[in-house]
């Protein structure tokens, strides 16, 4: 091969390399701001889906790629997570599914803490609503999962946050211990690196944990707290509703 043509080829794989980046990075700021619409209530879960739709149907255009298959499981957890929030319950477990096997796949290409976590976050919200039985079978795989994920990245929030959750939920016998487990969320809601997506799921938590321990007030706190940071949350203002 000439020269000139080495030169043509290298600038072609280049080029294409920059037009996957810049993809990526937009896939990347398009999810952010449809999870913010979201969360303050000012998109429909309707819009919201439409939204995740137009995403999937621009990574299903990019080769193969360990970025291609995580933003592909984070979409489908997201799906699931809509679905759970609307009690569809069939089409939430459907897409926590389909978030599983696609991390999976990633894993393929790297071993990489968001890949644990994103199996381990669809398990938890797979265990809400498959029962006790279920829960009983498969709880210690998502702690092990999460834990896998903290241990490839110490930092990861909502890895700790699935860690944490176990700590409240487990019984003492099963290694639960809802004192460690509420300072890790008090932690975790204190920290100045959050993604509002994480700030949101860590506070939520959080204020369901007070609830559940008895300490109503720090639960009216904190759901208030996070209307002042997500004012149009119906969902919050519910929580809060109730306790009040």
């Amino acid at each position: 091969m000439n020269r000139k043509r080495q030169l043509i080829i290298l600038s072609l794989i280049s080029c294409l390399s920059l037009l996957y980046s810049n993809d990526i990075q937009k896939i990347s700021q398009d999810y952010v701001q449809i999870v913010n619409l979201w969360i303050n209530a000012e998109d429909s879960y309707g819009i919201t889906l439409q939204k995740v739709a137009d995403i999937d149907r621009t990574l299903d255009q990019l080769p193969d790629s360990l970025d291609k298959f995580y933003w592909k499981s984070r979409t489908a957890l997201l799906r699931g997570q809509i679905w759970f929030f609307q009690e569809e319950k069939k089409k939430s477990i459907r897409e926590l599914e389909k978030s599983q096997e696609l991390a999976k796949i990633s894993l393929d290409y790297e071993n990489y803490s968001e890949g644990w976590r994103l199996i381990s976050d669809a398990g938890s919200f797979i265990m809400l609503q498959k029962g006790v039985g279920y829960i009983i079978s498969h709880s210690s795989d998502v702690q092990k999962q999460a834990e896998k994920a903290l241990e490839l990245d110490s930092t990861n929030a909502r890895a700790a946050l699935i860690v944490a959750q176990g700590l409240m939920n487990a019984p003492r016998l099963f290694g639960g211990n809802k004192e460690k487990g509420i300072e890790m969320l008090i932690d975790l809601s204190r920290s100045d690196n959050l993604s509002d997506e994480d700030r949101y799921f860590i506070l939520s938590a959080l204020g369901d944990a007070f609830v559940a321990i008895g300490r109503t007030d720090d639960a009216i706190r904190n759901y208030r707290m996070m209307l002042s940071l997500y004012p149009g949350s119906t969902f919050i203002q519910g929580k809060l509703e109730n306790l009040q």
